[in-house]
């Protein structure tokens, strides 16, 4: 993936895989390089951000990964803030697009579970209410 990224440096899905590859090798139990590792995964996090485009539903993506990215770090405060800008960007999407939910579910999906785990059940049941029902 690495030689992929270097022959088409701009591709927005290569940064985003040797992203998600580099956090997977920083997460393993061989790593001796943790901390530069998930340096590393944020810079291509930063490539793919740039590189994948401005309209909604792109920066919905964005910021989803973005979300993934904080919520596999365990770092749950970052990871509520992408999901959040993820359902705000949604709801836009909506308004013209009324049969495509955009990233909507899937942020609330994952950001229910952080305020479950953080003890908002409350919280996370409003987002069932919006996002997650039929």
């Amino acid at each position: 993936m690495f030689e992929a990224h270097e022959i088409v440096p701009e591709d927005p899905l290569l940064c985003l895989g040797v992203a998600v590859s580099t956090l997977a090798r920083a997460q393993g139990r061989r790593a001796d390089n943790r901390q530069q590792l998930i340096v590393q995964t944020a810079a291509f996090m930063e490539e793919y951000r740039k590189f994948r485009g401005a309209d909604n539903l792109a920066t919905q993506e964005v910021e989803y990964n973005f979300g993934r990215f904080f919520h596999q770090l365990n770092l749950g405060s970052f990871a509520v803030r992408h999901y959040r800008r993820v359902l705000v960007l949604a709801e836009e999407w909506q308004q013209t697009h009324p049969d495509d939910p955009g990233f909507g579910p899937e942020a609330a999906y994952n950001l229910s579970l952080l305020y479950v785990l953080s003890g908002a059940p409350s919280l996370a049941k409003d987002l069932y209410r919006r996002w997650l029902s039929i």
